[in-house]
C-alpha cells in the first residue's frame, strides 16, 4: 500500500478547507435571502390540497390578503420533512412576497422553522465538518516528515 506524501496530504488539507469554506458561503447568502424574504413577507393560512406523487410535498393553496383569487404552490419539504409531514386538508402557515419572477406572481413559503432554515443548517453543518475536517488534514500533514 502506497503512503500520501506530505505535498499531496497538504493539497487534500487545502481543497477540503476550500469546500468547507463555500458550503460556508452558501449558507451565509441563503440565510441573508431568507432572512429577507421573512422580514419583509406577509403572513397567511394555507391548506394542503393534495400530495405531489413525485415527493409526496404538499400542494398548498392560499388567499393573499387583499385578493380574492387564491394561490397554489407547491411546499417544499425540508431535509427535516421526514418528520413533518403533511396531510391532505392540513393547516399550513404561509408567508408570501408579491413577485412578478415567480409563475403565480408570489414568493412563497412554509412559515416553519424547518422549512424555513433546514437547508441553511445543512450547508453550514457541511461547512463546518469540512473545515474541521481540512484542518485535521493540514495538522496532519505538517507532522509528516
Amino acid at each position: 500500500m502506497q503512503s500520501i506524501s506530505r505535498n499531496q496530504l497538504n493539497l487534500i488539507g487545502i481543497f477540503t478547507l476550500m469546500i468547507g469554506a463555500g458550503f460556508l458561503l452558501t449558507a451565509g447568502v441563503l440565510t441573508a435571502s431568507t432572512y429577507r424574504f421573512v422580514a419583509m413577507a406577509s403572513r397567511s393560512e394555507g391548506r394542503v390540497i393534495r400530495l405531489t406523487t413525485r415527493n409526496l410535498e404538499p400542494v398548498i393553496r392560499f388567499v393573499p390578503a387583499g385578493s380574492t383569487n387564491a394561490v397554489e404552490f407547491v411546499g417544499k419539504i425540508p431535509i427535516t420533512g421526514v418528520m413533518n409531514r403533511y396531510g391532505v386538508g392540513d393547516k399550513v402557515p404561509v408567508l408570501y412576497l408579491k413577485d412578478g419572477g415567480y409563475p403565480s406572481g408570489f414568493q412563497t413559503g412554509i412559515d416553519t422553522i424547518g422549512a424555513l432554515w433546514s437547508l441553511q443548517l445543512f450547508y453550514a453543518v457541511l461547512g463546518t465538518s469540512a473545515i474541521f475536517n481540512g484542518l485535521r488534514v493540514k495538522r496532519l500533514a505538517s507532522r509528516q516528515s
